[in-house]
């Protein structure tokens, strides 16, 4: 699926199904997400994931609400 057509269908969901002032923070991020892990297969964005998982649950609670 091309960044368009993601986006489109993102911005045709807004107020059903995503909250417009999430979506608005989301596309200022959203074509860095994509160039970052539109075809790259599932290995990257999920050992990324799983590194971020483990930083934060490492993590005191406290450090988190700081």
């Amino acid at each position: 699926m091309s960044f368009e057509e993601a986006m489109d269908i993102l911005e045709n969901g807004r107020d059903s199904h995503f909250d417009p002032a999430l979506l608005d923070v989301f596309c200022g991020i959203a074509r860095d997400l994509y160039n970052t892990y539109s075809d790259k297969g599932d290995d990257k964005p999920k050992l990324q994931l799983e590194s971020m998982i483990e930083e934060y649950f490492k993590r005191n609670a406290g450090d988190l609400l700081a």
